[in-house]
């Protein structure tokens, strides 16, 4: 799991968000901290490349040079709030990844690169941030970009991701 954080948020509480499941069900976290408390610097275009974008790249082949990791067949690039523009661009251009997440978070459908994944989509009925309105509109923009398997979920809570909707992403990606 490649994860990547909100605004004023760093990858420490990703870390803490997923660390029991990561026990439970066997994966490894890397949650690197974006170049700004605001959030990640994302590609608009699919061949721009960020400094943010060369850190998470370094920090997933730092995990993966390490003796006795492995990589599965199952790899998840997931963005929760600001993130999720992140995890998109990530996950669409690095075809070892299998699926892409975004909770409660947004796409820049613009940067999307040509790499198709399984995809999560998921917000809280009663988030303000991120609407059930807005990731329900990126349901087509990804069905006219070829994403045929797209999951979307909604949580009756706001902007936080809570144990049902963890376990319920986790047991999707791991299915």
């Amino acid at each position: 799991m490649l994860i990547f954080h909100g605004s004023f948020v760093n990858g420490e509480a990703m870390v803490n968000t997923f660390v029991k499941l990561a026990k439970k069900r066997g994966f490894i976290i890397v949650a690197p901290d974006s170049s700004s408390e605001l959030g990640w610097l994302v590609g608009d275009t699919p061949d721009e490349v960020t400094i943010d974008y060369e850190h998470a790249v370094k920090c997933l082949n730092e995990i993966l040079g390490i003796k006795g990791v492995s990589v599965s067949e199952k790899m998840l690039s997931i963005g929760i709030s600001a993130g999720g523009s992140t995890a998109a661009f990530f996950g669409t251009h690095d075809t070892s990844f299998s699926h892409m997440a975004i909770s409660h978070g947004g796409i820049i459908a613009s940067g999307l690169g040509e790499h198709i994944l399984k995809t999560w989509l998921s917000t809280g009925i009663s988030d303000t941030l991120r609407t059930t309105k807005e990731l329900q509109g990126y349901i087509p923009i990804l069905s006219e970009l070829g994403f045929s398997s797209v999951t979307y979920n909604e949580y009756d809570y706001g902007h936080d991701v809570k144990g049902p909707e963890k376990i319920e992403l986790v047991d999707w990606w791991l299915e």
